[in-house]
Parts: C-alpha cells; sequence; structure tokens
C-alpha cells in the first residue's frame, strides 16, 4: 500500500496558517511507522515523487501540503529484486556519527568526551 501524505496549512476555524502542519505530518507518519512495526508491517517514506502530479490526480486543493509518500507492506524475499537492487538491499546498513549531526552550540558538533 501506498500511502500520501498531506496536511493542511490553514486552520479551519480562524484560516490563519498552520505554521506546524509539516511537522505535525511528519509525528504522524513516525507514529504509522511505530505502530506498522508493532503489527510486523514495514515502512519506507520517499520524497522523490511528482507533487504536481499527485495533487492533480487526487484534486488535492492548495490550502493542503504534500508531504511524502510512504509504503507500508510485508517484506518479500530480497532475492526476488532485480540484481540492481538487490545489492544494495542486502548490503551492511550504517549509521553516521553522532558528531556528524549533533551540535552543542551553533555550528560547534558535539564531543563524545
Amino acid at each position: 500500500m501506498l500511502l500520501l501524505s498531506i496536511a493542511k496549512n490553514v486552520f479551519a476555524a480562524s484560516g490563519q496558517p498552520n505554521t506546524s502542519a509539516m511537522h505535525d505530518l511528519g509525528a504522524a507518519t513516525a507514529h504509522i511507522s511505530l505502530q506498522a512495526t508493532a503489527l510486523g508491517l514495514h515502512t519506507h517514506s520517499m520524497a522523490g515523487f511528482d507533487k504536481d502530479k499527485a495533487r492533480s490526480s487526487f484534486a488535492i486543493p492548495m490550502d493542503y501540503d504534500i508531504g511524502i509518500v510512504t509504503a507500508l507492506g510485508y517484506l518479500g524475499d530480497p532475492q526476488d529484486l532485480p540484481e540492481k537492487m538487490r545489492g544494495p538491499e542486502l548490503a551492511a546498513r550504517g549509521r553516521k556519527e553522532l558528531a556528524d549531526f549533533v551540535i552543542t552550540a551553533w555550528a560547534e558538533p558535539w564531543k563524545t568526551s
């Protein structure tokens, strides 16, 4: 299943801008991913899609911002993937070091010691 995430960028009651709409959308997506994992499902969120085509295909009004698409489902067998996709799927996963993205003061990297 593919989920298209959208958020209303103005409050219905006041018509004022909803500046936290995309933050709230991200939090909702994170919770969907956590619940999916609890149910034995997997998610993969993607930004690489045509937002204009999504807007026109689903007649999404301009007072909604389009966020991401999230694939939701069960993992398949990596051996069933095309060869060019199999390698990255089976490759060892790595994480960035905390000092690469955690700061203690503006532009001052976090130090582990």
